[in-house]
């Protein structure tokens, strides 16, 4: 009788305790599928090991002949780091609205590109592409000051050398090539052995006179993106899991103990009456010395690129070097921000502007104007972004607008 009685007492517990453990397998199936349909409906994770066909690589990622209307917004592209709602409203800027066009190869020109329309091209990465519309962009302020039009083969995210690859690829510059090319490079992009990379593309082409495609040919899969060293490093930057406990970490940090991401650090005090943010991934290289960054081996590769590709051609080729925010405004960097300690060394563009000239290259070097500029109190950056704002740009367009105006008046 007493164990009958047992036993009935244990079938609803038992019951119960099978339910529970149902309930939570199917929760965390759901999650776990979940997190898997994140990856590739948001963070488009697939991207990275299915390659789709083979494309030139001159090819803008916009569409050819597309009209792209911006809406206005309140940004930054440092305020998305922080992930604190109401400190990224406090540091957020309004961004106006505008509309970009995009020409027959999907880059943010003015279309047609006709042969000898354009007698200044300008390459390089995301800073070309920042100001709005072509009117507000670097290309269009410099093409005020020249009388002419400027192209532009910009890149946003793939830094100097795919644009110079993409530009050296362009099938109308290929049979008519520009007066002038200006080829922008940001300080912390600097380094030896990047360079010799971007010389072995221009001796590729200098020798087989082909244009390249993206790497597709090898088939549908990238299996080396499936190697167990790639996925440990992709997997928990691609689940929304890990993405959701960042912004909660995130935002705890913020309220219990005053601290924002280690990516992003707040200036000691206000520049121009408001606080700078200032990007940890540009400070690093600040503290590279002389045998990180090889400058006479980027002096090499870069005069070897001259010779064997622009010079040929008849084209001038202009070297503009473009400084970190984090330079110009160096003495409002909190001390603790730079991870070699305070001072860090002098910044490497000095010294390559003068190993540049010795090379007989064309070089314009913009941190003694803005530093000048800056110390004078103007904002050549935005208070919450890594590029340059209006005011640098035409700071830029300025410095350039002399040394391009001697070359085009050069017998061609």
């Amino acid at each position: 009788m007493l164990n009958q009685l047992r036993d009935e007492m244990k079938q609803p517990a038992g019951r119960a305790a099978a339910i529970a453990l149902a309930v939570l397998g199917l929760l965390w199936a759901g999650l776990v599928a979940g997190d898997w349909g994140m990856r590739f409906r948001w963070f488009q994770w697939h991207r990275s090991f299915i390659q789709g066909p083979a494309r030139p690589t001159y090819m803008g990622y916009a569409t050819p002949l597309s009209t792209n209307h911006v809406p206005a917004r309140r940004g930054g592209d440092l305020l998305p780091m922080i992930g604190v709602p109401s400190l990224m409203e406090r540091y957020a800027e309004p961004i106006p609205a505008y509309t970009q066009i995009n020409d027959e190869y999907g880059l943010p020109n003015e279309p047609p590109v006709t042969p000898g329309k354009f007698p200044v091209v300008m390459v390089g990465d995301s800073y070309l592409a920042q100001g709005g519309d072509w009117s507000n962009r670097l290309a269009g302020l410099l093409s005020v000051r020249l009388g002419c039009p400027v192209y532009t083969v910009s890149m946003a995210g793939l830094g100097p050398v795919m644009p110079l690859t993409a530009f050296m690829d362009h099938p109308v510059y290929r049979e008519y090539p520009p007066r002038v090319v200006v080829w922008d490079i940001i300080e912390r992009d600097i380094g030896g052995p990047y360079f010799e990379g971007m010389l072995f593309n221009v001796l590729q082409r200098t020798r087989t006179n082909q244009v390249a495609t993206t790497a597709a040919a090898v088939g549908p899969v990238n299996w080396r993106e499936l190697g167990a060293t790639r996925l440990r490093a992709r997997l928990p930057e691609t689940s929304l899991a890990a993405q959701l406990a960042r912004r909660v970490w995130a935002r705890l940090r913020y309220h219990l103990f005053g601290l924002i991401v280690p990516e992003v650090f707040i200036s000691s005090e206000p520049v121009l009456g408001r606080d700078m943010l200032f990007y940890y991934g540009s400070l690093t290289p600040r503290c590279w010395g002389a045998s990180i960054r090889d400058l006479p081996r980027v002096t090499r590769t870069i005069s070897d690129a001259n010779e064997a590709y622009f010079k040929p051609r008849g084209i001038h080729w202009v070297i503009l070097l473009i400084p970190d925010k984090e330079t110009i405004y160096e003495e409002y960097v909190p001390p603790a921000a730079f991870p070699c300690g305070v001072p860090p060394p002098p910044s490497c563009l000095t010294e390559l502007e003068e190993r540049l000239r010795a090379a007989g290259l064309t070089v314009v070097n913009l941190l003694p104007a803005y530093r000048e500029a800056a110390l004078a109190g103007r904002l050549l950056y935005g208070h919450n972004d890594t590029h340059w704002n209006r005011e640098g740009m035409a700071l830029a367009a300025d410095q350039l607008a002399g040394p391009v105006l001697e070359l085009l008046a050069e017998e061609p």
